[in-house]
This record gives C-alpha cells, structure tokens and sequence, in this order.
C-alpha cells in the first residue's frame, strides 16, 4: 500500500509540473504576440515646466511627425521612434509618461488607441 501512495504521488507530481510548463509556454506565446504592438521606446523626453507650458494646437506633417504650438506661439516637433496610426485624422492626443514619480517629464502620446513615444521633441527654429 506504501508503494502505491507514492507512485501516485509521483503521477500526480509530475501531471502538475507538466501542467506548468504548458502553462509558461502558452502565456510567453501571448507575450509575444503583444510585444509585436509595443511602441519603440522613447528617445527623448518633453519636459512641461521646461519645454512649453501648454499645447494650444497642432499639425500633422507626415506619420511619425506632428508641429505643436505653445500658449505663446512658438512652434515645436514631436517626432515618433516608429509610424504613429492615427495621427492624422486625429483632433486630439493625451501626453503619456512611463515613469512613476516624474509626472511633467512626457515619453510620448496616446492616440487613437495607440502610443507612439517621442524620438526628438525640440523647438522649432522660425527664421
């Protein structure tokens, strides 16, 4: 009888170990599958208190580029690491950070349901 406990044991032993392999496999498969959609990451950072203080409007220039203009007038360019869906039709955009304890430094922005993050974020200079 003291043989037979452990020879279930081990079945039972090994069923749940080959359940967590599975397991591992199919949740790296949709890691994935995910990571196909992550944005590249940020190359520059647009900080609110140093930068501009706040957007009063923007233009589309191409898929990874947008114009920005400030309270005062002064133009900027958002450029994205990647092509940026939904730039274009787009009438508005949220600035995103992927820090945690530094709120007014911006990575990139959230459009359309997607996140393009900033390759180069620079005043533009107006001859």
């Amino acid at each position: 009888m003291n043989a037979l406990n452990r020879v279930v044991a081990a079945i039972a032993i090994l069923a749940v170990c080959g359940l967590v392999v599975a397991g591992a496999q199919l949740v790296n498969k949709q890691d994935a599958r995910r990571s196909v959609e992550i944005a590249p990451a940020a190359e520059d950072t647009l900080v609110q208190s140093a930068d501009l203080t706040q957007i009063v409007s923007f233009r589309y220039i191409n898929d990874h580029t947008l114009e920005v203009k400030d309270d005062r007038g002064r133009p900027f360019t958002m450029e994205f690491t990647a092509k940026c869906d939904g730039l274009e039709k787009a009438k508005s955009f949220s600035l995103i950070t992927h820090r945690f304890n530094d709120l007014d430094r911006f990575d990139g922005i959230a459009i359309a349901g997607h996140i393009c993050n900033f390759k180069k974020f620079a005043r533009k200079i107006v001859p």
